[in-house]
């Protein structure tokens, strides 16, 4: 009769451990998601502020890229047009998690990326 409880209480003590990972792992790979969006209105917002300051394209890349860093994402593409239109493209390094960054179909879906653009004038 022990070793029924015994055995019971191993499964269920595994079945939540594995109900951990996959919580942790998805939740990490949709952080990734929802919060890039916002990344790049903060990154965009940040270069438009110091275009308006300096018209410096370069400062406001400067800036821009500082502000990526901070948030954890890279700049990767940056652009300006007419003094109007603030361009870029950010991406966010693959998420640390515990297992699901061993599955190759999975791997796509731990980093994300996103173009956006903002217009300086709102």
């Amino acid at each position: 009769m022990k070793s029924i409880f015994a055995g019971a209480a191993f499964k269920l003590l595994i079945a939540t451990a594995l109900l951990i990972i996959v919580i942790n792992d998805a939740g990490s790979i949709l952080s990734t998601r929802y919060a890039l969006q916002e990344k790049a209105r903060e990154i965009a917002k940040t270069a438009d502020d110091y275009y308006a300051i300096s018209r410096s394209e370069s400062r406001a890349r400067t800036e821009a890229e500082t502000k990526a860093t901070e948030l954890g994402a890279i700049l990767t593409e940056f652009d300006i047009l007419n003094r109007r239109w603030v361009n870029l493209t950010i991406e966010v390094p693959n998420r640390a998690t515990w297992i699901a960054h061993r599955f190759t179909a999975i791997q796509p879906y731990l980093g994300a990326q996103l173009e956006y653009s903002r217009d300086m004038h709102q």
